[in-house]
Formats: structure tokens, sequence, C-alpha cells
């Protein structure tokens, strides 16, 4: 905003609020995204491990999993199952905020660089 006459900062304000919110729905809609299908797929994996009578039932119950509804999920196949389906949306939630946590550093890092070189080249030079 610095960088921005006076007499259009009301335009800079406005294109910097909507780059946020636009930038938090994309990006919540992209981890949201990844949650659902590692979510899927370790509970696609652990299918196979549960008990024999909750595995014909268990890929249909994928979006309960998905949503953290682990107690929904032990409902209808037993208790048995309460684990693997809070192990399954755990899986999903690490690699996300992992991969968040990753861009956030890589973003903090390119600001760091590139701010850090904008100041010194704005800052007056010492007189020898």
């Amino acid at each position: 905003m610095g960088a921005i006459p006076p007499e259009r900062s009301g335009v800079g304000s406005g294109i910097l609020n909507s780059s946020r919110q636009i930038g938090a729905a994309v990006g919540l809609a992209v981890l949201g995204s990844i949650i659902v299908a590692t979510a899927s797929a370790s509970w696609r994996a652990a299918v196979s491990a549960l008990p024999e009578g909750a595995r014909g039932t268990a890929p249909q119950l994928i979006r309960q999993v998905a949503g953290a509804e682990a107690q929904a999920v032990a409902a209808v196949l037993g208790p048995a199952v309460l684990v693997p389906a809070r192990d399954a949306f755990i899986a999903g939630y690490r690699i996300a905020l992992t991969l968040a946590g990753l861009l956030l550093l890589v973003g903090a890092l390119i600001a760091f660089a590139t701010l850090g070189r904008r100041a010194d080249q704005g800052a007056p030079k010492p007189k020898a």
C-alpha cells in the first residue's frame, strides 16, 4: 500500500482485500480437497483389515469418514472401526496441514528475501 498514491488508496485497499478473500477461499478449498482425498484413500486401505461383517458396508461410508464422523461410522459398523475411521481422517489432516505449513514457510522465505531487498533499495545511502 505504500507504493500507491494517496488518491488511489481506496482502489488499492479494495484490490488487496479482494486478493486476500479469494486466496483464503481457494486455499481452504484446496486443503479441504486434499483432506478428503487422503482420508478416503486411507479409509479404502483400512477396509481390508476391518472385521468381515464390516467390509461390505465400509466403502459406502467414505463421506462420513472424511467428514470426521467416526462415531457415526462406528454406530453403523461397530466399535471396532472407530480407530481406523479416526486414523483415516487424521491422515488427511496431517497431509493437508503439513503441505500448508511448507507453503507458508516458502512464502515467508520469498517475502523475506524480496521485501528485504526492496527496503535496502529504498533506503538513503550514507555519505562517505
